[in-house]
C-alpha cells in the first residue's frame, strides 16, 4: 500500500517538476495537481491494499495482484492519453480559428510562432523564405513556397508524428491566411481608390463597412462615424422624394443596377446619384435569406446637369430660346388627347415671315437672325400667357391656343400678332420693314395633330399666295388643296427617280427667212396618261426645291439628245439647244462644276449649249451672279436673259450683265403692230441690244403680223406657236428633216401639245 501512494504521488510530481525546471517557469505555478488527481491517490492505497490481502492468503495471489495493478495502470494510461490528445486538438483548433481571424501579415505571423511554440513544444519557430531545414528543426512547407521552422524542443526524445502533423496543420492554415490578409490589402486598396461610395450593411441594416470615398459623400472625416450605425441614420436615397426601404429591399431579395435617386446624407448635403444595390450571402442562393447588402453611389450631378441642358437644348431653339418643333409636337399631342375626354378646343396659329430671305441678302445673315429674336419677343408679349409660343423652321412660328372657346377670340389674338409684327424692326441702324402670312386652324376633337398641322399649312399657304400680309382662316377646301399639292409633290419625285420625265423641243429661227437657229429644250411630266403643265407642277417644284433635280436632269438629257444628232447629222450645220436654269439652281456653289462635268460626260461642245436665266432670279443679287455667269462663260457656255422686261430697272442693269442673249418676254410681243407702246419698248430694247452687242430673241411670236413687226425692226431671231410649237425629239427630227429637204419656211404647228405656257 505504501509503495503504491508513493508511485501514485511521486510521478507527477516528479514530471510537473521536470517541465518547471525545462521551461523555466515558476515552481509554484507549474506544480499544480488536480482534485481529481488526489481523489486518485486513496484509490491507489486501497488497490494496494486489496493486493496484499490477497497476496497473504494465496501464494498465486501475487500474481493476480500484479496483473491487476498493471491492468488499472494501462487503463488510467489510456485515458490520460485521451484526455492530452483531446486538449491538443482544442488548442489547435483555437490556433486556426485565430489564424483565419486575423487580416493582417504581422499579426498573423506572430499569432503562428506562438501558436506553433505552445502546440509542438519549441524554444524557437521561424518563418524561412526558401526550403531549408536547419539539423535537429522540425520543417512544414507553406503551399506558397515558405517553410515553417520549429527548433529547440521541449524534453526528452525527437520530435513525435503529432507534433508534425500539428506544424503541417499550422503552416497550411497560416498560408491561406496570409493569401487571405494579400487578398484584403488588395480589396482595401481597390476600395479605396474608388470615387463610387461603397457601404456594406449586415442582416440588420448596421453598416458594416465604408470605403473613403463614402466619408466624402456623406461629409463624415472618420468611417468609425458610420460603420456599425443604422443605415437609414446614416443616409437615405429617394426616388421622386419618396424614400427607398433598403433594408426591406435586402430582405426580400431585391437588386437595383444604375438607378436614378438622390442621396440624403445625415449632414445634411443632398447629391444626386446613380446607385446600384444587391443582396449577399444567403443558404442555397435564395436572396430572400440574405445576411447583408452592398450600396454601390454614384455622384452624377455633372452628368444630369449635362442632360438636362441637353434636353432643353433638344427642345429649344438655340437661336430664339423658343420651344422647337419637337416640343411643340409633344404639347399638341398632349391637348389633343385631353380634348378627346374634354371636347375642348385649340387652336395653331401658323406665322410664316414674308420674303425673309430678300432680308438676309440684302442686310447679312446676323441681321436676320436679330429680326428673328426680335420677331420671337413680339410674339412673346402678343400671345396669352398660357399660350405655347415655338419657332418651326427658319422663319416660320406656330402659337399654341389652348381651351379657346370661340373662333372669334383666336381672330382677334391672330389680328393683334399681325399688328404687332407689322411695326418697323430697328437692327445695327438698319430699319427693317417685314410682313407676315398667317393661317389659322382651330382643332377639333379627335383631329389628329397631323390634320391639324396640315390645315395651318394650308391656311398660311393661301395668305402667301392671296398677296402676303394677310390672315386666312383654314377650310377643308384649302386642306384639299394642300393634300392634293403634298401628292403631286410626292408623285413628282418619284417621277424623277423613275425616269417621267420627257423633253419638248421648240425651234429658234431667222425671222425673216425662218432658217432654224437653235431650239429650247422644256421639260415635260406625263402622269396617268396625260401630260402635266408645267404651269402646274413647276412652281411647284420650285417651292418644294426639287427644281435643282429636275433641272439637272434637263441638262444632261437636253446635251445627251443634241449631241446624238450632232453624230447622226454631221453634214447639218450643229444646232444650239437652250437649257432653262431656275432661280435655285443659279445659287449652288458647284453649278459650274454640274455643267462642265455635263458637257464632259456627253460630249457635247460647250459653245452649243445656251442656258437661260430669268431677269428676276438674275437681279436677287446681282452682285454674287454676275461672278456665277462670269464662270458658266468661261466654261465656254452661252448665257441668255430669259423673260427680259419683267425685272426691275432691266435697262440699267443689262450692261453689267455678262450675258451673251437676251429674250423679249412675250407680253411686249402681243401688241407689235397694234399697241404703240409694246412697239416702241421692242424699238428701244432692239436699238440698246445692238449697241450693246447683244443677240436678241422675240418669245411668244404667234401671228404673221408680229414676224413682219420684228423683221422691219430688225429682230433677227424669234420664238413662239406660229413657227412650231414645243415637239418631241422625233417630231422636231422631221421638222428639221423637212427644212433641209424642201428649204420650206412655212409654220409647223402640228404637234400633239396642246397651246400651254412655255417654261
Amino acid at each position: 500500500m505504501a509503495g503504491t501512494l508513493v508511485y501514485a504521488v511521486l510521478s507527477p510530481l516528479a514530471v510537473l517538476t521536470m517541465v518547471a525546471f525545462a521551461t523555466a517557469s515558476s515552481y509554484r505555478s507549474t506544480v499544480r495537481i488536480s482534485r481529481q488527481e488526489a481523489m486518485a491517490w486513496p484509490g491507489a492505497v486501497m488497490l494496494g491494499g486489496c493486493g496484499a490481502v490477497l497476496a497473504y492468503y494465496y501464494t498465486w495471489g501475487v500474481v493476480l495482484s500484479l496483473a491487476l495493478i498493471l491492468l488499472v495502470q494501462r487503463a488510467y494510461f489510456a485515458q490520460v492519453q485521451e484526455g492530452v490528445a483531446r486538449i491538443h486538438a482544442e488548442r489547435l483548433q483555437q490556433a486556426t480559428a485565430e489564424l483565419r481571424a486575423t487580416q493582417e501579415k504581422p499579426a498573423i505571423a506572430s499569432s503562428l510562432i506562438a501558436s506553433a511554440c505552445d502546440l509542438v513544444g519549441a524554444r524557437t519557430v521561424r518563418i524561412l523564405s526558401e526550403d531549408e531545414t536547419p539539423p535537429g528543426a522540425l520543417a512544414a512547407t507553406m503551399p506558397s513556397g515558405q517553410t515553417l521552422v520549429a527548433e529547440g524542443r521541449l524534453g526528452p526524445g525527437h520530435w513525435t508524428a503529432q507534433e508534425r502533423e500539428t506544424l503541417i496543420a499550422l503552416a497550411g492554415v497560416a498560408d491561406d491566411a496570409f493569401k487571405a490578409a494579400d487578398l484584403i490589402a488588395r480589396l482595401q486598396d481597390v476600395t479605396n481608390a474608388q470615387t463610387e461610395a461603397i457601404l456594406s450593411i449586415d442582416g440588420e441594416g448596421l453598416v458594416t463597412f465604408a470605403n473613403p470615398a463614402a466619408g466624402g459623400m456623406l461629409r463624415v472625416e472618420e468611417l468609425d462615424e458610420i460603420v456599425g450605425k443604422p443605415l437609414d441614420d446614416v443616409c437615405s436615397l429617394r426616388v421622386q422624394r419618396k424614400p427607398l426601404d433598403l433594408v426591406g429591399m435586402m430582405r426580400d431579395g431585391a437588386t437595383a443596377q444604375d438607378a436614378d435617386a438622390t442621396l440624403h446624407a445625415a449632414a445634411g448635403n443632398r447629391t444626386e446619384v446613380a446607385y446600384s444595390f444587391n443582396p449577399i450571402g444567403g443558404e442555397d442562393g435564395d436572396a430572400r435569406a440574405s445576411e447583408g447588402a452592398v450600396l454601390v453611389v454614384r455622384d452624377v450631378t455633372e452628368r444630369r446637369a449635362f442632360q438636362e441642358a441637353l434636353t432643353y437644348r433638344a427642345m429649344h431653339d438655340e437661336l430664339t430660346g423658343l420651344p422647337n418643333r419637337r416640343s411643340f409636337l409633344d404639347r399638341l399631342d398632349e391637348l389633343l388627347a385631353r380634348s378627346v375626354r374634354t371636347e375642348q378646343h385649340h387652336a395653331v396659329i401658323f406665322v410664316d415671315l414674308d420674303r425673309f430671305k430678300l432680308v438676309n441678302d440684302s442686310f447679312g445673315h446676323l441681321v436676320g437672325d436679330q429680326l428673328l429674336i426680335q420677331m420671337s419677343d413680339r410674339l412673346l408679349r402678343s400671345a396669352p400667357d398660357s399660350s405655347v409660343i415655338a419657332r418651326l423652321s427658319g422663319d416660320e412660328f406656330v402659337i399654341l391656343l389652348e381651351d379657346v372657346d370661340d373662333t372669334a377670340a383666336v381672330q382677334r389674338v391672330t389680328e393683334a400678332t399681325l399688328d404687332r409684327l407689322r411695326d418697323s424692326y430697328l437692327i445695327d441702324g438698319h430699319s427693317v420693314q417685314v410682313t407676315v402670312s398667317i393661317g389659322i386652324a382651330v382643332a377639333e376633337p379627335g383631329q389628329t395633330r397631323d390634320d391639324v398641322m396640315l390645315a395651318a399649312d394650308a391656311a398660311a399657304y393661301a395668305a402667301k399666295s392671296a398677296g402676303r400680309n394677310c390672315i386666312r382662316l383654314a377650310t377643308q377646301e384649302l386642306v384639299d388643296a394642300s393634300r392634293v399639292r403634298l401628292e403631286l409633290e410626292a408623285q413628282l419625285r418619284d417621277a424623277i427617280d423613275h425616269g417621267d420625265l420627257s423633253l419638248r423641243f421648240q425651234p429658234i429661227v431667222d425671222t425673216k427667212t425662218r432658217a432654224l437657229s437653235g431650239v429650247e429644250a422644256l421639260v415635260r411630266w406625263e402622269r396617268d396618261g396625260r401630260t402635266v403643265p408645267p404651269g402646274e407642277f413647276i412652281p411647284l417644284a420650285e417651292d418644294s426645291g426639287l427644281i435643282v433635280y429636275v433641272g439637272r436632269w434637263v441638262l444632261h438629257e437636253a446635251c445627251r439628245v443634241t449631241q446624238g444628232w450632232n453624230l447622226a447629222h454631221p453634214e447639218r450645220p450643229p444646232v444650239m439647244v437652250s437649257v432653262n436654269l431656275s432661280a435655285l439652281q443659279l445659287v449652288q456653289p458647284s453649278l459650274a462644276q454640274e455643267i462642265a462635268e455635263a458637257l464632259e460626260t456627253t460630249g457635247l461642245p460647250p459653245w452649243q449649249l445656251s442656258l437661260e436665266i430669268t431677269e428676276t432670279a438674275l437681279l436677287a443679287d446681282i452682285d454674287v451672279n454676275i461672278a456665277t455667269l462670269q464662270e458658266l462663260r468661261d466654261i465656254g457656255v452661252r448665257v441668255s436673259v430669259d423673260d427680259f422686261g419683267t425685272g426691275y430697272s432691266s435697262l440699267a442693269y443689262l450692261r453689267q450683265l455678262p450675258v451673251d442673249v437676251v429674250k423679249l418676254d412675250r407680253a411686249f410681243i402681243a401688241g407689235l403692230g397694234k399697241d404703240p407702246v409694246d412697239t416702241q419698248i421692242v424699238a428701244a430694247v432692239l436699238r440698246l441690244c445692238k449697241a450693246l452687242d447683244r443677240r436678241i430673241v422675240a418669245e411668244g411670236v404667234e401671228t404673221e403680223l408680229q414676224r413682219q413687226t420684228l423683221s422691219r425692226m430688225g429682230c433677227p431671231y424669234m420664238q413662239g406657236f406660229l413657227i412650231a410649237r414645243p415637239m418631241r425629239t422625233e417630231a422636231f427630227e422631221a421638222y428639221w428633216e423637212s427644212l433641209n429637204s424642201d428649204g420650206a419656211n412655212s409654220s409647223h404647228p402640228t404637234d400633239e401639245m396642246p397651246a400651254a405656257v412655255e417654261s
